[in-house]
């Protein structure tokens, strides 16, 4: 071999990090072939802007994946809060009984939504009782429900239900309580007293008392709820107010005759 033969130009180009016709990714630094538009190491095309059509189109398909999960946890959450809401949506603005199951009541809606009312019941120390209402009020309305027979012949029994005990100190007793009942209508064993329910704080309450100055009228707090449901959830509420148990006495002669005190 001729000792002076001098290099080939294009051996003398070639580097360790280098190669003839390959080129350095854009991204990892790898050599890659001139004419490649992927790096075979890092994956990315050497055109940036495909690289971020491909981002967009994956951020794309992820946002597609998710709406359905955020839409869900959307309704969820809007169910949660109408859940908490409509505790205070139904209330009670007029409530009086006479005897079981008459009832005069008038109820508020403040939601925006329909509530069908069920029922109220109300707890006292001698029991409790449950009066049927079974009607919807509508969003921002009032609801008047009458159920008590207005004449005043009217009779059950020897039971008249205005007139209302009165004693000198207007306390309930377990004597009072041991003589009455709900249900007098057709009771095989009548008592002489039967609770008569009123809203707290109503002027029907004052009116009676200042209708008599013979004794103080015998009443003594209850607790009352009202039942109802809301379209939006489907559950059922139970709205605490409060009420009044107040008590009227038969007619009848050996009622009329009865000592309470």
């Amino acid at each position: 071999m001729d000792e002076n033969h001098e290099p080939d130009e294009d051996a003398t180009r070639t580097t360790g990090t280098s190669e003839q016709g390959m080129k350095p990714c854009l991204y990892c630094g790898s050599m890659i072939p001139m004419a490649a538009s992927i790096c075979a190491t890092c994956k990315y095309n050497q055109s940036r802007w495909k690289n971020n059509v491909t981002f967009f189109g994956g951020l794309t398909g992820l946002v597609t994946l998710a709406l359905p999960a955020f839409t869900f946890l959307w309704s969820a959450s809007i169910n949660n809060i109408e859940r908490m809401n409509w505790a205070k949506k139904v209330e009670v603005r007029y409530f009086r009984t006479e005897i079981v199951p008459e009832f005069d009541a008038v109820f508020s809606n403040s939601g925006n939504e329909p509530a069908f009312v069920d029922e109220i019941a109300v707890y006292y120390r001698g029991g409790y009782i449950r009066y049927r209402v079974n009607r919807q009020v509508e969003p921002k309305q009032f609801l008047s429900v009458e159920t008590i027979n207005k004449n005043p012949k009217k009779e059950y029994s020897t039971f008249i239900a205005r007139d209302f005990l009165r004693t000198s100190s207007g306390r309930v007793t377990p004597f009072i309580l041991s003589n009455t009942d709900f249900a007098m209508k057709n009771s095989t064993n009548p008592k002489c007293f039967t609770p008569v329910f009123f809203l707290e704080n109503e002027a029907d309450i004052q009116r009676i008392t200042a209708s008599s100055n013979s004794g103080v009228l015998v009443q003594e707090p209850a607790e009352a709820h009202v039942i109802y449901y809301g379209p939006a959830t489907g559950d059922k509420i139970e709205a605490k107010f409060a009420a009044v148990a107040t008590f009227a006495r038969s007619t009848a002669a050996e009622c009329s005759s009865l000592r309470v005190e």
